[in-house]
């Protein structure tokens, strides 16, 4: 007997590819169509936005993906985005302000002028390991500092210290960057201060935010200036001396105790020179621990006082 055949399977309507993007349907229009739509957010009418956000969440909520989706300039206020996949999404201009972005994926996406006020559940971590946005990535620099001006102000207002330092530290990177661009690519020298300034900051101290740098700087002063101290002596261009008995030091530990009392400004006075040339490295080396030591302070300071 032959078997009755069934209604055939309705075939599943394949989901629509978020790394494929389309042109806005407007006429004259460049931009392109925001993600389930035709048209771009400034020209999508009023209802389609008003029900944007619901079909975003429910997009999400249906455990699709949202990687590499075109989201520019829309408005996912008090969106519940929970676990969203937005690696490599264009998120620029996207009102996120009250949405819940708990364990929501945003590695290598772009976030220039997100508005994150009030965003509920989002740290550093859901841009992943690496921790850059996708503007750093393709190394637009100056799109790349304003994301992370507005993480670390999103930051600041949490109360997330450490997450703002990160993006602190991020965005001045990104203004190096810029700066070096500026000076050693487009012929501009006069951004050479700019960039050679920042580049200073970065390697002491990381910008403030990686006070640890300075450590083996200091360590480097102690031990030029020992190496300094020690070749004056013994090739006698700048022997330091025992001040009371006026004998003539040539050991390298003494050469390094006098270099560490001149690099911490105490100045104890046993060990001393007339040589002119070992005054100046003195003068020199003095200032360098004054300002290093300042510096070291104020980094130790600020990072505990948090």
């Amino acid at each position: 007997m032959a078997k009755k055949e069934g209604k055939p399977k309705k075939r599943r309507k394949s989901l629509p590819d978020p790394k494929k993007w389309k042109q806005c349907k407007r006429k004259g229009c460049d931009d392109y169509a925001i993600f389930l739509e035709d048209y771009c957010w400034r020209h999508l009418p009023d209802k389609a936005k008003s029900k944007y956000k619901a079909k975003i969440e429910k997009w999400v909520k249906a455990g699709h993906s949202l990687e590499a989706a075109n989201l520019q300039d829309v408005i996912l206020q008090e969106a519940y985005l929970k676990y969203a996949d937005c690696r490599r999404a264009n998120l620029r201009w996207a009102n996120l302000q009250k949405a819940y972005l708990s364990m929501v994926k945003l590695q290598g996406a772009f976030l220039t002028g997100v508005l994150w006020n009030e965003a509920q559940y989002f740290s550093l971590q859901n841009l992943g390991r690496i921790k850059r946005v996708g503007e750093e990535i393709n190394k637009d620099w100056r799109y790349a500092q304003d994301a992370y001006r507005r993480l670390k102000n999103y930051f600041h207002q949490q109360g997330r210290y450490q997450d703002e330092s990160e993006a602190y530290y991020r965005e001045k990177l990104m203004a190096k960057h810029e700066a070096y661009d500026q000076c050693f690519k487009k012929k501009q020298p006069k951004n050479f201060f700019n960039w050679f300034g920042l580049w200073l900051l970065w390697a002491v101290a990381g910008f403030g935010e990686r006070w640890m740098r300075i450590i083996p700087w200091g360590a480097g002063i102690l031990l030029f200036f020992t190496g300094l101290f020690f070749l004056g002596s013994n090739l006698g261009w700048g022997a330091p001396y025992d001040h009371p008995t006026l004998l003539s030091i040539g050991n390298l530990f003494d050469c390094f105790v006098f270099s560490v009392v001149t690099f911490v400004t105490l100045g104890f006075g046993k060990i001393w020179t007339s040589a002119w040339l070992a005054k100046a490295l003195i003068i020199l080396e003095a200032g360098l621990g004054f300002v290093f030591l300042g510096m070291f302070v104020v980094l130790i300071a600020r990072k505990f006082g948090r």
